[in-house]
């Protein structure tokens, strides 16, 4: 019987001893606390009964130091919830869990607390500092995911370089409020910091600085393609394709009365034929000009076809049609390209009723003009032939070199209006 009683102690002991040999060697801080209750039975403190060894690295002091001290004493900013709540553990002996930050480390733990019996509770720390930054990366990395790829839809959906920079900065704006949103002459998004505000991620900035470069400059492909479609690639008038989507716009009544100028270039055969294309490409550029300056904003001017220029006048009567047709004339004698004179015969046709058909209007200009450039077209051929004094011997080789692209002003006088 005595010998069992001594096995009983001495197994007993190494049980002791083997838990104590592992509650010191846990690589996770332990602590075992007393409660402190008031005459209420309120609990208001508990004290420090035991720990391991990690709890000492962790809180800098030896177990001797803690043993019997207020956990006031040791963390003055405990709360009276943490209190409150680690009592209910002691008191009801229900586990609890909760998340702690502890200033005093700069680190985040977990803690979880038992009751071995009550009045007593042990709490199990463990430091979770790596696991919550992991997951804070991640988070931070799926909403850059998802912020890229919404942001990149949007981006598609724009039409013009106006329209892309304005979403860009709203978008910029949205998640990254620090970031000033630039672009340079190459189209590349320059990023700029706001004074005074921290820089958002580079795993943000970088892959959206980058996309969104693509994006400008798949919009300023587009426009280029789109401008290309719609203008004359000599002059930068709107084009023919242009006028018939044009025209279903502008052919409506709060436009009446609509009036339409059709020009003829007198000569151009001639200035090709003596000159050279060259110079009949500067010829053209100059009565280019001239229709444009003489016409106002909101006025469509198109090159109708090699030599011939129509033009759209909104809410414009016969009368005012009729004074920017001299105004043409006029722009036009005062120029010349080298020697060479520049003519155009004009006509001019207006709409009235929206029972007339926009196309019948543009066929009594066309009309007009041509009356008008059977009349000068003689006249004009002369004048470039005259211009021309060619060395004996004649062929290609007497053909005279002008300067393509020059231009002088002279005084003329006003007249009818097929200069």
């Amino acid at each position: 019987m005595e010998q069992d009683y001594k096995e009983l102690e001495l197994a007993l002991q190494q049980s002791e001893e083997q838990y104590r040999w592992l509650f010191t060697q846990m690589q996770q801080p332990v602590s075992v606390h007393d409660i402190v209750e008031d005459e209420h039975g309120k609990v208001v403190d508990y004290v420090f009964v035991d720990g391991n060894l990690s709890l000492e690295r962790l809180l800098k002091l030896s177990m001797a130091e803690l043993k019997g001290k207020s956990i006031r004493a040791v963390n003055p900013h405990v709360s009276a919830e943490t209190v409150e709540a680690v009592g209910r553990v002691a008191l009801t002996g229900e586990p609890l869990v909760q998340d702690y930050y502890s200033a005093r480390t700069g680190r985040d733990f977990q803690i979880v607390s038992y009751s071995p019996h009550r009045g007593r509770f042990v709490s199990i720390h463990t430091d979770v500092t790596d696991w919550k930054r992991a997951e804070a990366s991640l988070r931070e990395a799926n909403r850059i995911l998802h912020a890229l790829n919404t942001y990149s839809l949007e981006q598609a959906g724009c039409r013009t370089s106006h329209e892309f920079i304005e979403l860009v900065t709203k978008q910029l704006e949205e998640y990254a409020k620090p970031v000033a949103v630039t672009f340079n002459a190459y189209g590349t998004p320059i990023l700029e910091l706001r004074e005074g505000q921290a820089a958002p991620p580079a795993a943000f900035l970088e892959p959206f600085a980058h996309a969104a470069s693509v994006s400008l400059r798949r919009i300023q492909a587009e426009e280029k393609l789109r401008h290309m479609s719609l203008h004359d690639q000599l002059t930068g008038l709107y084009n023919r394709h242009f006028l018939e989507l044009e025209m279903n716009r502008i052919d409506s009544a709060e436009n009446l009365p609509l009036s339409v100028i059709m020009a003829d270039l007198n000569g151009l055969k001639a200035v090709n034929d003596t000159y050279g294309h060259l110079q009949g490409d500067g010829v053209l550029l100059v009565v280019a000009a001239a229709i444009r300056e003489g016409c106002r904003t909101g006025d469509v001017v198109v090159r109708w076809g090699g030599d011939e220029f129509l033009v759209l006048l909104p809410n414009t009567s016969a009368e005012t049609a009729e004074g920017i047709c001299r105004s043409i004339a006029e722009k036009c004698r005062a120029a010349q390209v080298g020697e060479v004179p520049v003519t155009v015969a004009l006509g001019a046709a207006s709409k009235t009723s929206v029972d007339q058909l926009l196309t019948t209007v543009m066929r009594e200009a066309e009309d007009a003009m041509h009356k008008n450039k059977l009349a000068e077209s003689s006249s004009a051929r002369s004048s470039v032939l005259g211009a021309h004094q060619p060395h004996a011997g004649g062929g290609a080789k007497n053909r005279k070199e002008m300067p393509p692209f020059s231009f002088r002003t002279t005084q003329v006088d006003a007249g009818h209006y097929a200069a």
